[in-house]
């Protein structure tokens, strides 16, 4: 029944939350909820039903509702108020017990038409991130070109 009230687009889902069909963001509903919070805690209640190893939504789903949490922050540190941190830290937190449990020592490079232009090597979760970038030249536009990301070694890239 909560997989009825998703919304899947290419990189994320958000679940929309109602009742009896109707949309409760009008009026107390406004301050009472918030499609942040409705996504992180439907996170941590599937991630909690699945620490009993039973299969409740497929690992893809699990990262897709991250990416709509945390993009949600757009560019600030924080969500929009206490309640969207709270909800949104402990969900996180939980899908990182559950996803992220090995120890991760990775190298992570790009190239573009084989030349390589960027490298970076991952020891820890709390590593920042990397950034590769490759200015582009007079010959690229409308050319048709393979970028390729290569990654060795143990954990998950995000």
């Amino acid at each position: 029944m909560i997989m009825a009230h998703a919304n899947e687009t290419g990189g994320k889902v958000i679940f929309t939350e109602s009742v009896y069909g109707e949309d409760i963001s009008g009026g107390f509903g406004r301050i009472l909820s918030s499609e942040i919070r409705t996504n992180a805690a439907i996170l941590s209640a599937i991630l909690a039903m699945e620490e009993g190893n039973a299969q409740v939504m497929s690992t893809d789903t699990a990262y897709k509702i991250v990416r709509f949490i945390t993009q949600s922050r757009k560019s600030r540190d924080h969500w929009e108020n206490t309640q969207e941190n709270a909800f949104c830290m402990n969900a996180l937190t939980a899908f990182s017990r559950a996803y992220d449990r090995e120890a991760i020592h990775y190298t992570i490079a790009a190239s573009m038409d084989e030349k390589g232009f960027g490298r970076a090597v991952f020891d820890d979760l709390r590593d920042e991130p990397a950034e590769f970038v490759r200015p582009i030249e007079n010959k690229d536009p409308g050319r048709k070109t393979d970028v390729t990301l290569w990654k060795s070694g143990a954990g998950r890239v995000y």
